[in-house]
């Protein structure tokens, strides 16, 4: 077994102000060629790493196509736990981290149900100063207007009320600080 650890972004800051890097941990199973990543980070809310995203790669699950086959990918899209959809940047001047999220359990898709993640994980609502300078972060980072990254976002959302089976249950977005 092969395994390997580094920091990884959002750099957030424990309560205490000292800096509180995420982590990408890396094991690679010789045996299977399986390869599980890890990825925690810092929660300021609990006051310690947690387990954020996880992911089990095996050898014999290899994507051959580019862009892969609609009949593996309608799947995943429309897996209960895709919840919600999102642009999240890592800016490249600030280093820090943003996000905006439009959860799809929301029964009327528009703009006030988007809520945005700052760099420490902070929920804020559509409205709010904080939300617009969240929107003002990931619109500069990938050079549109804000109003540009809603579109794309309730767009996608309705591609995917379109394409997802009646009675689809999904689970509900966390709306709590990180």
């Amino acid at each position: 077994m092969v395994e390997l650890a580094a920091d990884a972004y959002p750099y957030r800051v424990r309560a205490d102000g000292s800096p509180a890097p995420s982590r990408v941990c890396v094991r690679w199973r010789l045996d299977d060629d399986s390869i599980r990543l890890n990825y925690l980070r810092h929660s300021p809310r609990r006051g310690h790493n947690v387990i954020s995203r996880s992911f089990l790669l095996r050898a014999d699950q290899l994507l051959t196509s580019v862009p892969p086959d609609p009949d593996w990918v309608r799947p995943q899209l429309l897996h209960p736990e895709q919840h919600s959809l999102s642009v999240r940047v890592l800016h490249p001047a600030s280093r820090q981290l943003a996000e905006l999220v439009l959860p799809l359990t929301v029964r009327d898709l528009t703009t006030s149900q988007l809520i945005s993640k700052n760099n420490q994980g902070e929920v804020s609502r559509h409205g709010s100063r904080n939300f617009d300078r969240d929107s003002e972060l990931v619109a500069d980072a990938i050079s549109v207007h804000p109003t540009d990254v809603y579109a794309f976002l309730l767009e996608a959302a309705a591609l995917h009320r379109a394409a997802a089976p009646a009675g689809l249950e999904l689970a509900d977005y966390c709306l709590e600080d990180e």
